[in-house]
């Protein structure tokens, strides 16, 4: 681990509440990977042998989402979709940063990090919360995975940086099969995606009509070798959707349904 890895590390942990015990607990028994993350009413499970640190704590204290709080922002109770959950932290910076929540329905690729994902939402959260251990993909499929405990990283194409070597079972299922399976015919207020590499193949496909139900898509573009991340963000705008100006993570995309923006 480099020195610029350990001070972004430090600096993270700094933004929490129990920054001391965090601190303490990282030098000194960093054989024990469980930790609790406190941040205002937020207490959120993290396991560092998985690499959950570059997972919800990340996303709830840096700028990755918070640049465009100002549209996901609302006074009214949300519905969220949420595709490629990891351990919570879109959901849980939602609410941190006061926006209230209908119902929550998150997928998550890795059964372990389910385990983690489930905890923090129904620990956190004031609304009903579902969680699904499925793949989003182009096309439904049976997929035997090399994972491991959990991480950002978890994907379709690649063994997991942690993995054991043991072979996990994970079914995928399009956008539209996991949308109506959750909300059918209904609008869904904000639909986060974030796939690694995924969301090439799911807007190649069809079956991903549905994505015209969501009044916000917040999703993350990863630079794939021989693709544009202009393929996806124009598939999506040809739905329907206005691309509207990114922050300073450059991945992360916001686009919002025409019609919503006169609503």
């Amino acid at each position: 681990m480099s020195l610029a890895t350990k001070l972004a590390g430090l600096r993270q942990i700094w933004r929490f509440d129990n920054r001391w015990f965090l601190l303490v607990q990282r030098l000194l028994f960093r054989r024990e990977s469980l930790a609790i993350y406190r941040l205002g009413r937020l207490r959120v499970l993290v396991d560092h042998d998985a690499g959950d640190q570059s997972g919800a704590p990340e996303v709830i204290t840096t700028r990755m989402y918070a640049d465009h709080l100002a549209h996901l922002a609302s006074t009214t109770p949300v519905t969220l979709l949420d595709l490629g959950a990891n351990a919570g932290g879109f959901p849980l910076f939602l609410a941190h940063h006061g926006v209230p929540l209908a119902r929550v329905v998150s997928v998550e690729l890795n059964p372990r990090t389910c385990i983690r994902l489930r905890y923090n939402l129904e620990r956190n959260l004031d609304c009903p919360v579902e969680v699904r251990n499925a793949a989003l993909c182009g096309t439904p499929a049976r997929f035997e995975l090399a994972l491991g405990e959990g991480g950002v990283g978890d994907s379709l194409y690649a063994a997991s940086f942690n993995s054991t070597g043991t072979t996990t079972v994970v079914m995928g299922e399009t956008f539209d099969a996991l949308f109506e399976r959750y909300y059918g015919g209904q609008t869904v207020d904000i639909c986060k995606i974030d796939v690694e590499f995924v969301e090439y193949d799911v807007l190649a496909q069809p079956g991903h009509e549905r994505l015209c139900n969501c009044r916000l898509i917040v999703i993350e573009i990863h630079n794939k070798p021989g693709h544009s991340p202009r393929e996806v963000a124009d598939a999506i705008v040809a739905l329907g959707f206005d691309e509207l100006p990114r922050g300073s993570d450059p991945d992360v995309y916001l686009f919002r349904r025409r019609d919503a923006a006169r609503a």
